[in-house]
C-alpha cells in the first residue's frame, strides 16, 4: 500500500490519484508484471497486487523509485523541475491531430518557462529529461 501526496505534501486530488494509479500500472506492466493490479483506496492510497511474484524486492525497487523530470536549456542548466508542474494531461492536439502532452505549471514554473521561451531563445534546444 502506498500513500500518495501532492507536490505540497497534502492530499492529492482525485485526478492526481487516478493519474498516479495509471502511471504505476503502466510502469509495473512495462517491467514484466503484466498481471499486476493497481487499485485506489480511499482518498490518498494505492494498493498494488501482483500474483505469483517470486522477486518482490524487484517490484518494490521499481515502484519505490519515482521518475523525476527536469527541463533544461541546451547548456544543460536546469530551468525547472517536476516540482513546478501542477498537472499533466495527454490528449490529441486539435491543431495538429497528433498526440500531445499538456502541462500546467505553478507560478515559479510559469515564470521559468516564460524566460526560457523568450525571443532570444527561439531555435535553441529545450530538453525534457526523465531521470
Amino acid at each position: 500500500m502506498y500513500q500518495v501526496t501532492n507536490h505540497n505534501g497534502g492530499i492529492p486530488t482525485q485526478a492526481q490519484l487516478r493519474e498516479t494509479r495509471r502511471m504505476m500500472q503502466e510502469l509495473i506492466s512495462a517491467r514484466g508484471f503484466a498481471n499486476a493490479r493497481v487499485f485506489i483506496e480511499g482518498t490518498d492510497k494505492i494498493r498494488v497486487q501482483v500474483p505469483d511474484v517470486g522477486d518482490t524486492g524487484k517490484l518494490f525497487r521499481i515502484i519505490g523509485n519515482p521518475a523525476q523530470i527536469e527541463f533544461r536549456n541546451q547548456s544543460g542548466d536546469v530551468i525547472f523541475t517536476g516540482r513546478e508542474v501542477d498537472r499533466v494531461n495527454s490528449n490529441i492536439d486539435t491543431a495538429t491531430g497528433m498526440y500531445a502532452v499538456f502541462l500546467s505549471l505553478n507560478a515559479a514554473g510559469t515564470m521559468a518557462f516564460g524566460l526560457a521561451t523568450m525571443p532570444e531563445n527561439i531555435g535553441k534546444l529545450f530538453i525534457l529529461l526523465l531521470l
